[in-house]
């Protein structure tokens, strides 16, 4: 094609431009397109492979970016300064992104204090922290536990390894009888080897959580000296989600549910 064309029909304000274009009509128009087709077409192959990368938790005015979502529309719940007084200034302020993009949403709260959310959010994240020393958790002697259990699979693991290779070696001498038994039990050891490999692959995932968990712990305990980043890092390991209704939030936990 040469000419440029037109493109008409409604849309929808909360969407996208051209999102949807099923109930729009094309016309050609009676100039000359400034892009060939030929150039267009391979532009719009090339922008279909595109990925959109998604900025959850990129936002610099709060460690609870990415957390905070709005209970009655599902949407995150943005951080933006307004201005509230000559005395005062800017404040931080919470907004329903929802809202913000003119998706119906039935909350009757337009805006939350930042920073007396952030205040209730790191109480309930110290007791947290405070609640897991309440209950005396060991780590020293879980860690021993969990070691001792590692060894005992793998010493395991190494004889039937060893059975094996002796059913292997009898094959060879054994008549149709001792074969059909020595296979049976070869494959009774190997069920049981592929046992106790799991077991072992989720000690070593389970320790390799507990070694995050005492890491996350001991720079919690640092709270009031980190920057927003290693905050980030540390409200993202406890909590799942934070859910804003009008007369509460409530806080979703990774752990101690």
């Amino acid at each position: 094609g040469i000419n440029a064309c037109y493109l008409y029909g409604k849309r929808n304000s909360n969407e996208r431009k051209y999102t949807d274009v099923s109930m729009h009509k094309l016309s050609l128009a009676l100039h000359e397109g400034a892009i060939d087709s030929k150039t267009f077409i391979l532009c719009q192959c090339k922008l279909d492979k595109n990925k959109q990368i998604k900025r959850s938790g990129a936002g610099k005015l709060t460690w609870l970016s990415g957390l905070m979502k709005c209970a009655y529309c599902g949407y995150a719940m943005n951080t933006t300064l307004a201005y509230m007084s000559k005395e005062k200034g800017k404040v931080r302020r919470i907004v329903c992104g929802g809202r913000k993009l003119h998706i119906p949403c039935k909350r009757d709260i337009l805006s939350y204090d930042l920073l007396s959310i952030e205040t209730y959010v790191e109480s309930e994240l110290k007791n947290i922290i405070r609640k897991m020393k309440d209950l005396e958790y060991d780590t020293s002697s879980f860690l021993q536990k969990q070691s001792q259990e590692e060894s005992l699979y793998k010493i395991e693991i190494e004889k039937i390894d060893m059975k094996i290779d002796t059913l292997l070696e009898n094959l060879s001498e054994g008549n149709e009888f001792s074969i059909k038994y020595i296979n049976k039990k070869i494959k009774e050891l190997d069920s049981r080897k592929t046992e106790l490999i799991n077991k072992l692959n989720e000690l070593n995932a389970g320790m390799i959580q507990n070694d995050k968990l005492v890491e996350v712990s001991l720079l919690a305990e640092r709270w009031d000296s980190l920057d927003i980043e290693s905050k980030k890092s540390i409200a993202k390991y406890f909590i799942r989600s934070i859910m804003f209704y009008d007369d509460e939030i409530k806080i979703n936990w990774n752990l101690f549910n």
